[in-house]
């Protein structure tokens, strides 16, 4: 049965909702994923209504089934919309970049500003999603293309995974505990364990970091800004593995004697002094990234000791090698630029549009001409919507299908890419029995299958940044020792501007920059590489 849009109620809603000073408005209908027409009149009628403020539809923000994500993400779209628009139409005229202007989305692509305006969702965790591809640029430089990216900066760690070259990818990115936003994403794990999170005891005086964090201001006991809260920053300034009296090339003053009292506060109810008590605090940061590296690998099958360890982010060389060690991981790149690798990941990014459709079916018996004209009209659009876009374009659209499917009676899908030219029932259930395989160790044979959405990611590559080869030094410099607590053992202290390509790394070294410090321990060796990227192994 047809049911007529309530067209007088939704006028009583939007006067209400006005009534109420509502900014932004969402739409989101039980069914607009098979049919949009009544989420395309209420968007007319409230226009009609309510002129200037933005609406959102569920059928163009995330077209598919199960209503409450398709709800939650629509809700934070239309949430996120008016203070975006605004942004981006201001950047616009002041640039004047128009068709030249992208946003970084969390696919690991870039978007034209016209659709970023629209769906500003699709923006969320774009940041960890440029600290990926620029840890993919930096290692394919060397010729690593399995990577573990592991992005440790103030307030939390970022892991994510790459495989041959692609990271990994997720459909969902939980804004909050229990509200999930649907959009396109790589698949990134994120802890609370940066520099700046904060240690403490819990109600059965176990040492914990984070989730917390002291942020920027007034930062760790350190900075001397005020902040009385442990954290990782003051335990490794403690235990010598940061040096100096000053921090990030010397705009910050380093406070040791607030570090020692903030973390012999935090020891006393265990019986420990600061010293014993920053080793506890490195330790426990050190195993929560590795279980995170874990439940992305060992979890799902896969062996960490296949991958090289890439770490970033202005604290990650600072634990890197311990972690590896943990996972039995025998190397570690720290990419040259490694405090800034998010941002430069975003230049290297591609015009990147993924659309989605839900499309119900069992396999056995697909209309496969019907399943090639929704992918045709979905690659329609995406090529409407990329084909204008001007700027550092070098190549023409590249097209992938992928479908999320299951076994009839499973209540959740797995991602299976499709080849474009051979859309044969065999070929699909081929692929999609060895993506199960892959991932649960076992697969159904004969067992009935069924699709459930289906995906397009449309691509278009931009021009890549060319980044020089470090130059040679005249001459090696003179090295440094330093006291590390967290062994009892004097370190070679080198500064890394300092260090010319094909430099051997020798165990128990720091190398400085003006924002990060390497941390190589005891057992582990290695060079400075081209590019200046450092290369470390377990000897």
């Amino acid at each position: 049965m047809l049911v007529p849009l309530d067209e007088e109620g939704l006028a009583a809603a939007a006067r209400r909702l006005l009534e109420l000073g509502v900014e932004s408005i969402a739409v989101c209908f039980l069914h607009s994923y098979a049919n949009d027409a009544h989420e395309r009149r209420a968007r007319a009628l409230l226009e009609e209504l309510a002129p200037g403020v933005p609406v959102s539809l569920s059928s163009e923000v995330d077209p598919q089934i199960r209503e409450y994500p398709r709800l939650s993400t629509t809700v934070l779209n239309a949430y996120a919309k008016p203070r975006l628009v605004a942004y981006v139409d201001e950047l616009v005229r002041r640039t004047g970049l128009g068709d030249e202007l992208f946003f970084v989305h969390s696919g690991g692509g870039v978007l034209p500003a016209p659709v970023a305006r629209e769906l500003p969702i699709s923006l969320v965790r774009s940041g960890p999603a440029g600290g990926v591809l620029g840890a993919t640029f930096a290692a394919g430089q060397l010729g690593y293309s399995n990577l573990i990216c592991l992005d440790l900066g103030g307030t939390s760690c970022d892991v994510s995974l790459v495989t041959g070259g692609e990271p990994g990818r997720a459909d969902t990115v939980w804004a909050d505990w229990m509200v999930p936003a649907r959009v396109q994403a790589l698949d990134i794990t994120s802890i609370g364990a940066g520099g700046g999170s904060v240690a403490w005891l819990d109600s059965g005086d176990q040492l914990r970091i984070g989730p917390q964090s002291v942020g920027a201001d007034p930062g760790p006991a350190c900075y001397g800004r005020g902040g009385g809260a442990a954290t990782p920053t003051d335990a490794n300034l403690m235990l010598g593995i940061l040096g100096g009296d000053r921090l990030l090339g010397g705009a910050i003053d380093v406070d040791l004697d607030a570090a020692v009292d903030a973390l012999a506060r935090l020891g006393s109810r265990l019986g420990l002094d600061a010293v014993e008590t920053a080793r506890g605090v490195h330790l426990i940061v050190n195993t929560s990234m590795a279980q995170a590296v874990r439940e992305l690998t060992v979890e799902r099958g896969l062996d960490p000791r296949g991958y090289t360890l890439v770490a970033f982010g202005g604290a990650g060389g600072q634990h890197a090698a311990h972690v590896a060690a943990e996972l039995a991981i025998r190397r570690v790149v720290f990419p040259s630029y490694a405090s800034v690798l998010s941002a430069f990941g975003l230049v290297t990014a591609d015009l990147l549009y993924p659309l989605s459709r839900s499309f119900f079916a069992a396999l056995d018996s697909l209309d496969l001409g019907r399943l090639e004209r929704e992918y045709r009209s979905l690659e329609a659009r995406a090529l409407a919507t990329l084909g204008s876009a001007s700027g550092r374009v070098v190549s023409a659209l590249e097209v992938r299908w992928l479908a999320d499917m299951r076994y009839s009676g499973q209540l959740h899908e797995l991602r299976v890419e499709l080849e474009r030219e051979a859309l044969a029932r065999g070929a699909i259930r081929e692929a999609f029995e060895r993506r199960h395989e892959l991932r649960f160790g076992t697969s159904l044979a004969g067992g009935s299958v069924e699709l459930v959405n289906l995906h397009v990611l449309a691509t278009r590559p931009l021009e890549k940044p060319t980044v020089a080869a470090a130059p040679a030094a005249a001459a090696p410099p003179a090295e440094q020792t330093r006291a590390v607590a967290l062994t009892d053992e004097r370190y070679a202290v080198r500064q890394r501007a300092a260090l010319p390509p094909r430099t051997p790394i020798a165990p128990r070294t720091l190398v400085e920059d003006v924002d990060s410090t390497i941390l190589v321990p005891p057992g582990w060796s290695g060079r400075v590489e081209d590019f200046g990227h450092i290369v470390i192994e377990q000897q």
